[in-house]
């Protein structure tokens, strides 16, 4: 399988909450009829 890397922004109150919806979002599974996987690299705040 080839690897593919996307960013990913998630805009919430603080970083803890965006950890949850991350892990939230990779917990799901989703039959698309391929092969497929989802890792998570760390989520940091963004800085303007």
């Amino acid at each position: 399988m080839k690897t593919f890397t996307s960013i990913v922004t998630i805009r919430c109150e603080s970083l803890e909450q965006a950890e949850v919806v991350l892990a939230e979002r990779l917990a799901h599974d989703e039959d698309y009829g391929f092969d497929y996987s989802v890792t998570e690299n760390g989520a940091t705040e963004a800085t303007a």
